[in-house]
């Protein structure tokens, strides 16, 4: 899966972390507390693409806020290292069972992308 091709939304941990992911440029960017706050509008025929982990939120809070809204498109999870990834993807599933849920390994991203993950992990 490209990255280059998604629309949507992309979820960050906090706003004012530099998020200069270019190969996202079609997403707009969203901070977690704007996204669980209902600020901002979720894509009606697009995706909403986040870390599957961070130390602000992971995949379940966001799978869980989509399903409450009804939001019925794709989900991507962004991930560096998982254990399982199919095992995380069908708990997922069972969280919010309307979404498509995607994970995508960001390991053969470039260095610049993997930077950012790496930053995003730390905090």
């Amino acid at each position: 899966m490209s990255l280059h091709r998604v629309r949507g939304i992309f979820v960050v941990p906090d706003k004012s972390i530099e998020t200069s992911i270019a190969l996202l440029s079609e997403c707009d960017v969203v901070s977690y507390t704007e996204f669980r706050s209902g600020m901002s509008a979720l894509p009606s025929s697009a995706s909403v693409v986040c870390w599957l982990f961070c130390p602000t939120y992971d995949a379940f809070d966001i799978a869980s806020v989509l399903q409450a809204r009804g939001f019925q498109g794709a989900l991507i999870c962004m991930y560096h290292v998982a254990a399982d990834p199919k095992m995380i993807a069908a708990e997922l599933a069972m969280v919010a069972p309307k979404l498509d849920i995607k994970l995508v390994q960001t390991d053969h991203f470039d260095k610049t992308v993997l930077s950012y993950a790496m930053s995003i992990m730390r905090l």
